[in-house]
């Protein structure tokens, strides 16, 4: 009864908040802390009112106050947490299937792109709370908006709409090195819904297949050769995340113990990055059957032992990739099932040649 009552109330609400946000955006007003704090309320009471009544989604979609929020608060460093918040809510709520809602929202997002590229390249980043404050913020838009466009994104209407987008981002995002909380992020995502996603297309297009379903194997074909480069891409950024610093590396004598304190010596957030990484590269292992992500970390290795075999200047060798593909390997093999045994038995070779 309250939410109803709450809900009669949308217009004169949406009157009022309108009327004060273009008032804070008047020439008249007098910018500064004060009034970034207000209109960060007004971008919090838009969203309270939206969480906790029964507005449809296609009314929000047509309200100026939210078009007008996304369009000039979306771009500004000290409200873009809040404008954040407020697509997480409407993304919870009503998920991704109001075409209007999506129209509305993901160009004004994908704007976000040219945010974060600036931001990378100003030389202050490592150092700026507020900027990596600002990438943080920018990731968790796109992960929520990835998590709540799920159906959509690992499907054909992706490329129509802005979903690719979307992902790319989120690999751009695995990349950040500058921050640990903010690179690992997106892992979660494509640990969770993209590896499961995959797994399952693969199991739908064998069940199409076995009824001679030509347009539901087609349609899974799409997924799978989408999203197979991704997840591919997905583990090679995990396998240069998880590298560490050569300077830890160190050849022992002939005859010196390994117990001896020159083992690696890891950081925190090294450690955490490994967990986190480790724990896509076994939920990717489980989804895709263990074979197929056995096989591309064999090629890696393979090629980074070729590297390594042509090289002619023995100081130049880079032995980290060659640690982060075998550490991810020991995380994977006491898992692998008996029909994978041809697939270890060519690793074995690959390591030992």
């Amino acid at each position: 009864a309250f939410c109803k009552q709450l809900t009669k109330s949308i217009k004169q609400v949406f009157d009022f908040l309108s009327l004060r946000w273009n008032c804070l955006h008047s020439s008249e007003a007098v910018q500064g802390t004060d009034t970034v704090d207000e209109k960060k309320l007004v971008i919090e009471c838009l969203m309270n009112w939206i969480d906790f009544t029964n507005i449809p989604g296609l009314e929000v979609a047509r309200q100026d106050l939210l078009i007008s929020v996304l369009d000039t608060a979306m771009l500004d460093q000290e409200l873009i947490e809040a404008v954040g918040e407020l697509i997480a809510c409407i993304y919870h709520k009503y998920g991704c299937h109001i075409s209007e809602l999506n129209a509305l929202i993901y160009p004004r997002v994908l704007r976000l792109r040219e945010v974060w590229n600036t931001i990378l390249q100003d030389p202050q980043v490592e150092h700026d709370s507020s900027l990596l404050e600002t990438c943080e913020t920018i990731t968790k838009i796109f992960v929520e908006i990835a998590e709540g466009s799920e159906s959509f994104i690992f499907s054909s209407k992706a490329v129509q709409i802005g979903q690719m987008e979307i992902v790319l981002q989120l690999l751009e995002c695995c990349r950040f090195k500058y921050d640990l909380n903010t690179s690992l992020l997106p892992v979660r995502f494509f640990g969770n819904s993209l590896c499961l996603e995959l797994g399952e297309a693969n199991e739908r297009k064998m069940d199409a297949a076995e009824i001679g379903d030509r347009n539901g194997v087609d349609a899974e074909d799409f997924v799978l050769n989408t999203y197979n480069p991704i997840l591919g891409t997905v583990l090679e950024i995990g396998l240069e995340q998880m590298c560490v610093d050569e300077s830890l590396f160190v050849l022992r004598e002939e005859g010196e113990s390994h117990n001896d304190d020159r083992d690696l010596v890891l950081s925190e957030d090294d450690v955490e990055k490994r967990k986190e990484w480790v724990l896509f590269c076994k939920d990717a292992s489980e989804a895709l059957y263990s074979d197929k992500v056995l096989q591309r970390l064999g090629m890696l290795l393979q090629e980074k032992i070729g590297e390594i075999q042509s090289s002619e200047d023995a100081s130049s060798v880079q032995w980290a990739p060659i640690e982060s593909i075998l550490f991810a390997l020991q995380a994977i093999l006491p898992d692998v099932r008996d029909r994978q045994n041809e697939v270890i038995h060519w690793l074995l070779e690959t390591v030992l040649s």
